[in-house]
């Protein structure tokens, strides 16, 4: 700043020399000059200051302004680098305009070709909608059901000295049975099952593991039609091979076995405090159908080699049942039921060829003939018998059902049934075929068995008892029930348990203990090594099954 300040009092200095200078060369000197005063220097060092500071607001302006187009420059350059990339954007913009417009009409073209593949599919998919319905339709008619069951099983008979006759027998089986029943029509439903078994043995469904793995056989085991009118619904009308229509026990059939032919049930509900419901049962049982045999076939007393009879008659069975259900207290109901079943040309029986009886002409009887017979004679190489007995069998069945009121065990039953086979002779047979006179009619059959729980739900369980005295012709032979001790003649008893594990899944035992009752009569079941007229040891046979059910 001094050094400023001095320059500029030089300058004004030889300035004012400068001047003074030249006015004494172009006029005359007139007179001396008044000397430079300290005024005049304050004045000009006021001036120089006056300058300076202008000159200052100057380069501040100065300054100022180029920091107003430094400012400007930045801004000329953001707005440049804006427009720039403004343009690039809209250039990509274009692109991506032009783009999406391909796509859109690409998206349209597509849209177009969807709708319309749309509306074909929507066609076909009605199309396959009534075909489903349709299907969903048919198949709710019908409910498949089934079951599989795994046993194994232990014989024990022993007596005194028996040796390898009295050995343990021990065998595992399986069991299968599954099918349908459905409305096959307004007033119509029919059913198809199927089961394992051998088809020569209609009393078990069983198949035993055996045979070197060979597959096991599955046969229809039920195919029928029930007719029950809509306008009529007391009336049902049951034709083919059925489950039974009609109240028994396994005293006349076994559980497995489901008879062929027809039935006619007319069940009538009443509003009456005691009397529930009274049904009247019709049944038509067809076991064999045979043609007139030829002139060739050798026959004897009306029964012929080819195991039909001389007329050709059909073998048939055919009876009735009337049974009511009576609420006799609030926790006690009682369904009694009476039947009579009349066996005709019955003695085919023990005549069939050997394509019913799985190999060997003769007998069929799966679980052993206990029947008294009569062998008639030979013919065409043929041992032709008969039924000693005729059979027409007499069925009283009282089943009492009591609420006990226990969760547990909410119910207890107990079954006594007597059956008597009005047609036997009044005098069996001895084993030497002579006829035991001190010994009346072998047709009875007396029965007691209850139970105490039920299997109905997870957790459920029931125990149950039975003993029955079966008399050697009170039932054919061939039919009833195939675990006890023999078919006929026997004392039995059983044991059982059944544990709900799951709602599908049941875990049972089953103790069977039997033995011939009298074993002087001919056909007798007689444990091998005794004589006719020992003892019959009891015959334990053990259960253990495990059964799943769907």
């Amino acid at each position: 700043m001094k050094r400023l300040l001095t320059i500029a009092v030089l300058v004004v200095v030889a300035s004012t020399l400068w001047g003074q200078t030249s006015t004494a060369k172009k006029r005359p000197v007139k007179k001396a000059e008044p000397a430079i005063t300290a005024e005049d220097v304050k004045a000009l060092r006021d001036a120089l200051a006056a300058q300076q500071q202008q000159i200052e607001q100057l380069r501040q302006e100065l300054r100022q302004r180029d920091a107003a187009w430094q400012a400007a420059q930045q801004r000329l350059d953001q707005a440049a680098n804006a427009a720039a990339e403004a343009q690039t954007k809209a250039v990509a913009a274009q692109s991506a305009a032009d783009s999406q417009k391909e796509t859109y009409e690409k998206l349209s073209s597509d849209v177009k070709d969807l709708q319309g593949n749309m509306t074909t599919a929507a066609v076909s998919t009605q199309e396959d909608q009534k075909r489903v319905s349709a299907v969903e339709g048919l198949v709710s008619r019908f409910r498949f059901s089934g079951d599989v069951r795994v046993r194994q099983e232990d014989f024990f008979q022993s007596y005194s000295n028996c040796g390898s006759a009295c050995n343990a027998r021990i065998r595992e089986r399986i069991r299968v049975r599954f099918g349908f029943e459905g409305k096959a029509g307004e007033d119509f439903t029919g059913g198809i099952f199927l089961a394992s078994g051998a088809f020569s043995d209609p009393t078990s469904t069983n198949q035993t593991l055996s045979d070197v793995f060979e597959r096991k056989t599955i046969g229809i085991d039920r195919a029928y039609i029930n007719y029950n009118p809509s306008a009529a619904k007391f009336l049902t009308l049951t034709g083919g091979k059925f489950a039974y229509t009609w109240i028994r026990t396994p005293a006349s059939f076994d559980n497995d076995l489901n008879p062929e032919g027809f039935s006619e049930k007319f069940s009538f509900d009443l509003n009456s405090p005691l009397l529930k419901n009274v049904t009247f049962t019709g049944m038509q049982l067809l076991f064999n159908e045979a043609n007139r045999p030829s002139s060739s076939t050798s026959c004897i007393n009306g029964i012929c080699a080819n195991g039909g009879s001389i007329t050709g008659g059909d073998s048939f069975a055919a009876g009735g049942q009337v049974s009511a259900k009576l609420q006799l207290t609030k926790r006690w109901s009682l369904t009694p039921s009476y039947s009579i079943l009349n066996w005709r040309n019955n003695d085919v029986i023990l005549n069939e060829s050997a394509v019913v009886n799985g190999g060997s002409a003769g007998q069929f009887a799966p679980n052993g003939i206990t029947n008294a017979t009569v062998t008639l004679g030979t013919a065409g190489g043929v041992s032709i018998r008969r039924f000693y007995s005729k059979f027409l069998y007499s069925d009283l069945i009282l089943d009492n059902n009591i609420s006990t009121g226990w969760a547990k065990l909410p119910t207890w039953r107990v079954v006594l049934e007597y059956l008597n086979n009005l047609n036997a002779q009044d005098h069996p047979l001895l084993a030497d075929g002579t006829v035991a006179t001190d010994l009346g009619k072998q047709s009875h059959y007396y029965k007691v068995e209850t139970s105490l729980g039920s299997t109905k739900n997870k957790g459920d369980f029931q125990f149950n008892y039975g003993f029955w005295r079966q008399e050697q012709d009170s039932v054919i032979a061939s039919f009833n029930e195939s675990d006890q001790r023999a078919p006929t003649n026997i004392i039995q008893h059983t044991f059982g348990l059944q544990y709900k594990v799951r709602n599908n899944t049941t875990l049972a035992f089953t103790q069977w203990i039997g033995r011939t009752l009298n074993s002087n009569l001919q056909n007798r079941a007689l444990t091998p090594g005794l004589a006719t007229g020992d003892k019959d040891p009891y015959l334990k046979r053990m259960q253990f099954d495990v059964i799943y059910s769907f």
